[in-house]
């Protein structure tokens, strides 16, 4: 299984390699600094969404509402963050470890399928989002918008230096600490780590609170970029998290995750989403491509590992 992970992740780096040069010679405008700093922007954003489906992923489950969790982020902020910025952080990552929470309890103690008890998480976390911003509205600090678009000789320094901490924090946490560990061996095989002495159902329940808090993180960044709280503005990141998990080799059976690959994934599809919008193709059209490729890469690294 670890094989399979270095080759997507080898494949998907390859793939964006690929993609930068194209970009450089034949799309208008790509290699300028304010499409540099909107990458950087939307790569931190895209990343941490599939961080966080990757923690659930990770142990054999995954998160339905994600991408919902994202939304009520954003309108909680609308709301808070002006008030106080700090108890208004605070307060959303709070909102995003409670549905992680109810996420993991209902999969290890009323032993729920992990459809079905995200997929009733996601109407429950978009009902409360419609409830507080039914349209667009709100007010976002500024300062904080501020904060995210800060350049330093026209270099995106706050989103690269985010971008990067999470990728030394998450290798760490997965590669480096007895709960990483334990992550992965309850993914890879749960009666094994049973008989190990780790308590499974805790594991579990710890990876989902995790999915749930780096979820609603990246939600803040949305609602900072956006300016305002929206009730689905976090929808697409369901599919961005869940493909740029799989195609940086993060295993849908669980027991397998690779932060550097993961990263590698979520470049791929801000990299896709880029290009389309700046040869005015239709976003529609970035799904069938961001489809296309993602079954690209897991096929070649399948015919590779045979």
């Amino acid at each position: 299984m670890r094989s399979i992970t270095i080759t997507r992740g080898l494949i998907v780096w390859l793939a964006n390699l690929c993609l930068i040069l194209i970009a450089f010679f034949l799309v208008p405008h790509f290699a300028t600094f304010e499409n540099l700093r909107n990458i950087f922007i939307r790569l931190l954003i895209i990343y941490l969404a599939a961080l966080a489906q990757s923690f659930a992923l990770v142990v054999g489950g995954f998160d339905l509402s994600l991408g919902a969790n994202m939304s009520l982020a954003t309108a909680i902020g609308s709301y808070i963050l002006i008030v106080n910025p700090f108890l208004g952080f605070l307060g959303i990552l709070s909102a995003g470890a409670v549905i992680g929470a109810a996420n993991g309890l209902g999969i290890t103690k009323l032993r729920l399928n992990p459809f079905v008890m995200t997929f009733g998480m996601l109407f429950i976390a978009q009902g409360f989002t419609l409830v507080l911003r039914p349209e667009h509205g709100g007010i976002i600090p500024r300062f904080l918008n501020e904060m995210l678009y800060q350049t330093y000789f026209g270099v995106p320094v706050f989103a690269i230096a985010c971008v990067v901490l999470l990728l030394i924090a998450s290798s760490i946490l997965i590669q480096r600490t007895k709960i990483g560990r334990y992550l992965l061996a309850v993914g890879s095989n749960e009666r094994a780590a049973r008989d190990f002495g780790i308590n499974v159902d805790r594991i579990r329940l710890l990876a989902f609170i995790l999915c749930g808090a780096t979820a609603s993180l990246a939600g803040f960044f949305l609602g900072v970029r956006a300016g305002c709280g929206a009730a689905y503005i976090g929808e697409p990141f369901l599919m961005y998290s869940i493909g740029a998990a799989v195609a940086g080799g993060t295993s849908l059976t669980g027991g397998v995750t690779s932060p550097i690959g993961v990263l590698g994934g979520a470049v791929l599809f801000t990299l896709i989403d880029d290009i389309l919008w700046l040869t005015n193709i239709s976003g529609y059209y970035s799904l069938v491509v961001q489809g296309i490729i993602l079954a690209i890469v897991i096929g070649l690294s399948e015919v590779i590992r045979r």
